[in-house]
């Protein structure tokens, strides 16, 4: 009879090292937000992390051994389209992708995802290929942050219009566009007129829902193409876009009008408020932006010196408001 020991502590040793890295990346894989989806070396489908199974709509079970284009429809966002040779580059060894960008991921249940994609073959230690790992970036959330971030840099928070900084921008545009291509275009500036007494007597709540009405009620009148803005505490721009001289004058004073017929109620305490407007057309003798904001805003401190609730149109050849002009300067 014969017997033999052998010494296997190390190996024991070895053996709870790989299990202990395949724990970690296992662990690490159901943890990360991105999506994992591992391939055969014939693209078929092996493993999907819970981050690819909720992103696909696809259960690890169900996708299992599936071909690849089976779970994974992908589009050109701009074009809408199926890209073609997709699959083909994901299996391609010897060309990763490091990452391709402004694709829409098409899901089982009809909706669509935004998402930048990235593939990786998976070698084995002696740098055999034995499949590949698709990873899959959600960016529909980044892309909604930055909508938002963008909507509030461009727009009032009480009012939801534009805010003086982007006004001023599409006055920028449309004034190339007089001088280039002979548009007439007008700019309006309006303040209301008994704003301070109903914000000092009921309160900033008050006053800020009488800004909120008001900008309601003169967006109503303006046409589609129009643009109007909140450029600070009770002032408005309007922006209008290929209106002739006579039309603008007739704008504005359907403006003045609705606001003048507006009663405004707070606490069952009912107030009539009215607004000045200056208007100007924009025209090639007006070079800069701030000769254009500066003289409107004249013509709208005018019509407030002569009475209130009217509208001044800036001309060249006003004498008040050259007036005015210079004690500005």
């Amino acid at each position: 009879m014969a017997g033999s020991f052998t010494d296997i502590t190390a190996r024991k040793r070895l053996e709870e090292q790989l299990y202990a890295a395949k724990e970690r990346a296992q662990v690490t894989l159901e943890s990360i937000g991105e999506a994992v989806i591992t391939l055969s070396t014939d693209g078929l489908v092996e493993y999907l992390n819970p981050t690819a199974e909720i992103l696909t709509r696809w259960t690890p079970a169900s996708a299992r051994g599936l071909p690849l284009e089976k779970i994974l429809n992908v589009v050109g966002e701009t074009s809408g389209k199926r890209i073609p040779d997709l699959v083909h580059r994901i299996l391609d060894v010897n060309n990763p992708i490091d990452r391709e960008t402004n694709l829409l991921l098409v899901c089982s249940d009809g909706s669509e995802v935004a998402v930048n994609l990235s593939a990786e073959p998976i070698r084995n230690l002696s740098g055999e290929t034995v499949g590949t790992v698709l990873v899959l970036h959600d960016v529909s959330k980044d892309r909604e942050y930055a909508a938002q971030l963008s909507y509030q840099a461009s727009h009032d928070e009480l009012t939801g219009l534009i805010n003086r900084r982007e006004f001023e921008r599409r006055l920028t545009v449309a004034m190339i566009t007089s001088r280039d291509q002979q548009r007439q275009h007008a700019v309006l500036y309006l303040d209301l007129d008994q704003f301070k007494v109903v914000n000092d007597t009921c309160g900033h709540a008050a006053g800020d829902e009488l800004i909120c009405q008001v900008s309601v009620l003169l967006k109503q009148r303006l046409r589609d193409t129009d643009t109007m803005a909140r450029l600070g505490g009770d002032e408005f721009g309007v922006l209008l876009e290929n209106c002739p001289v006579e039309h603008s004058l007739r704008i504005a004073e359907g403006l003045r009008q609705a606001v003048a017929d507006f009663q405004f109620i707070w606490n069952n305490k009912p107030f009539s408020i009215g607004v000045s407007i200056g208007l100007i057309n924009l025209a090639g003798d007006m070079h800069t932006l701030g000769q254009i904001m500066s003289a409107v805003d004249a013509a709208c401190y005018l019509a407030k010196e002569k009475g209130r609730n009217r509208v001044h149109e800036y001309r060249l050849d006003d004498s008040e408001l050259s007036i005015r002009h210079g004690e500005m300067e």
